[in-house]
């Protein structure tokens, strides 16, 4: 097993030090909300949040040892005190380390999709291991995914799919092309259903960049539309 590290501000803490599940509050006392990224990779994202939000506690968890470290200098060189950065494996941490329904989102972006079916059971969206994910969230959390693995991308939505009380937003414009819609149309189609779910999103008190992480745009060019490109 990979060591556990915790760190916040300049301090850090082997797993022996702490008391788990973790008290974050102790870590950031002055949060009004947490946040979750599991595989922050080099910390770009989540230390960029935890910079212009700082009434906001942010967690990030990593297993990659040279990039948690990396983070960890980037967070201390920016004297950032509402983030805990957790290097370890994913999993372990969901369901040993951390609370239960403690974040308002959790984001979760490019994990590796471990093509391979033998490895397939590593994967962090699974059917035997979503309930850690979700279990970190609030009753009123938000899940915001990305994927450049169709294949993992397709399976991932058909898990969240089997929760009734998830609602999964999805703009796909395929149902264009395959109505005989030109590319050109299908983009235009596209661009203007996501813009209608940006506007509803925005209006419930969602941030732009939010909202726009919480949709998958998907194109569907078949042989006729190559030939309308070219």
């Amino acid at each position: 097993m990979i060591p556990i590290a915790a760190s916040s501000g300049d301090a850090e803490y082997t797993l022996r030090e702490l008391a788990v599940p973790l008290d974050l509050g102790s870590f950031v006392p002055s949060a009004r909300a947490w946040e979750v990224e599991l595989g922050f990779g080099k910390g770009r994202y989540l230390l960029h949040r935890a910079e212009c939000e700082p009434d906001r506690g942010f967690v990030g968890v990593e297993m990659a040892g040279s990039y948690y470290r990396l983070a960890k200098r980037r967070m201390c060189r920016r004297e950032l005190t509402n983030a805990v950065l957790l290097h370890g494996e994913a999993l372990y941490l969901l369901s040993v380390v951390l609370p239960r329904g403690f974040a308002s989102t959790v984001h979760v972006y490019f994990p590796d999709p471990w093509p391979k079916a033998r490895h397939q059971k590593r994967r962090l969206f699974d059917i035997e291991t979503i309930d850690l994910v979700l279990d970190l969230m609030t009753d009123e959390g938000r899940l915001f995914f990305a994927t450049d693995f169709l294949e993992y991308g397709e399976v991932v939505r058909e898990i969240l799919d089997s929760f009734p009380l998830l609602r999964v937003i999805d703009v796909d414009g395929a149902s264009f092309q395959n109505a005989g819609s030109t590319l050109a149309e299908e983009l235009a189609f596209t661009m203007a259903m996501a813009s209608e779910y940006m506007a509803i999103l925005t209006s419930r008190g969602i941030g732009a960049n939010d909202a726009a992480r919480s949709m998958l745009l998907s194109m569907a060019p078949g042989p006729e539309s190559v030939w309308e490109i070219a």
